[in-house]
């Protein structure tokens, strides 16, 4: 288990529990993919910390998510484009998309049209 930000009280550090090897086989899991900046920041921080320790990278198999946002550049998602940058699948739960068919009826009109029209932008 690693920290996005290191912390300076319990057990500290950025790195929790198991100690890395080159062995490893990584899958990330987030909250939430936005831009996916966080999950690119943690696979240089997972391989910055191997090379500290004089070890191959680990291998890393997937990125797990709660929900994908869906943010796009253009006609490619976030999460696409991290899978091509990358070569690592994102899996979610949910899609934002998904979660608003979910949610209809259960908010407010107002709200719901309010997501959709942030959906549709």
């Amino acid at each position: 288990t690693f920290r996005k930000e290191a912390k300076a009280h319990g057990e500290g550090g950025m790195f929790l529990g198991h100690h890395l090897s080159a062995q490893d086989r990584i899958v990330l899991v987030d909250d939430v993919m936005t831009s996916g900046q966080t999950k690119f920041d943690a696979l240089e921080m997972v391989r910055t910390e191997a090379a500290r320790l004089g070890l191959e990278p680990p291998r890393f198999e997937a990125v797990v998510v709660g929900v994908d946002r869906q943010e796009a550049e253009g006609a490619v998602t976030a999460a696409q484009a991290f899978t091509a940058e990358t070569g690592l699948p994102v899996f979610a739960v949910a899609t934002i998309r998904e979660l608003a068919d979910e949610l209809e009826g259960d908010i407010s009109p107002a709200h719901h049209r309010a997501l959709r029209e942030y959906l549709e932008r």
